[in-house]
């Protein structure tokens, strides 16, 4: 089991949730955040390991988000997800600091294994 700490921030609830039951059946420990503004301020208040975020949300956009927490923890991998498909705003995405941007809708073992290998080159120890 892994005790890598994730947040997930999406503005859809059913996707929330979702995420939310998947990565913590895996053993990671799973916050969640509803808009860019609360995904924000959680990240400013604890450490987490991952950070896994969609690009349109209220209160501060994905790519607002990725600007101002990499400013903070450069370190910090953070992986974007979109429905808002296009070659210019996933390199956008990638040049803010997201260390990848997976299209919407996604395979949840897709996701998994991209956060997965996030957190290995991150240093993180995982042993899901």
């Amino acid at each position: 089991m892994s005790n890598a700490q994730i947040l997930i921030a999406d503005d859809e609830d059913q996707i929330l949730e979702l995420l939310e039951e998947e990565f913590s059946s895996e053993g990671y420990s799973v916050s969640t955040a509803k808009n860019g503004y609360e995904t924000v301020l959680k990240a400013l208040d604890k450490p987490y390991d991952l950070l896994i975020i969609d690009m349109v949300m209220p209160k501060l956009n994905g790519l607002e988000v990725i600007t101002l927490l990499k400013k903070i923890y450069p370190q910090r991998p953070i992986i974007a997800f979109t429905g808002h498909v296009g070659e210019g705003y996933m390199s956008e995405t990638m040049s803010r600091g997201a260390v990848d941007c997976v299209k919407k809708p996604f395979r949840m073992a897709y996701l998994k294994e991209v956060a997965k290998n996030a957190l290995v080159k991150a240093g993180t120890s995982v042993n899901v």
